[in-house]
């Protein structure tokens, strides 16, 4: 039995956003060091401006670099994006209750699963899409994820 779960994908981008480029936890840039001000050109602020200017420069230039903001569908299924239906895929908004489809499934009790790198600063993901073309950007880029997930592409 195989088993993932999965995010909404304007969710997701705003968390890796928050978490990965403004967070302690710095992901590289793609000219390879962590200054992310200097990259885009801009002082970072956790705020729908900068993260119009993060998602113009870094998913329109270049592919992204880091797994945190691949595709999910490519995680999952591999590059090829093989989709393979024997993967149960549970869906993070409903957590509780398909963690609970998969301990019914391997036949195992229950147990909480501890939260782990939760963002905290990070407001609700329909304030950081102020602008058309960044959610087309955003639509285009998870168009796989929006499809094989089922998520739609309204906010």
């Amino acid at each position: 039995f195989q088993f993932s779960f999965v995010r909404n994908p304007y969710d997701r981008v705003v968390s890796g956003f928050c978490h990965k480029v403004l967070g302690a936890r710095k992901i590289m840039t793609p000219e390879g060091h962590k200054d992310w001000n200097k990259y885009l050109g801009h002082e970072l602020k956790n705020d729908a401006e900068s993260f119009s200017i993060f998602v113009k420069k870094y998913f329109t230039e270049q592919r992204p670099l880091d797994r945190h903001f691949f595709t999910q569908s490519s995680l999952i299924y591999g590059k090829d994006l093989n989709v393979d239906t024997n993967i149960y895929i549970g869906k993070l908004e409903q957590f509780k209750e398909h963690w609970q489809q998969v301990c019914d499934a391997l036949n195992v009790e229950n147990t909480e699963v501890e939260t782990k790198n939760k963002t905290k600063e990070k407001k609700p993901y329909q304030t950081y899409f102020q602008s058309d073309e960044v959610k087309q950007i955003i639509d285009d880029f998870y168009k796989i994820d929006f499809e094989t997930f089922g998520y739609d592409f309204e906010m």
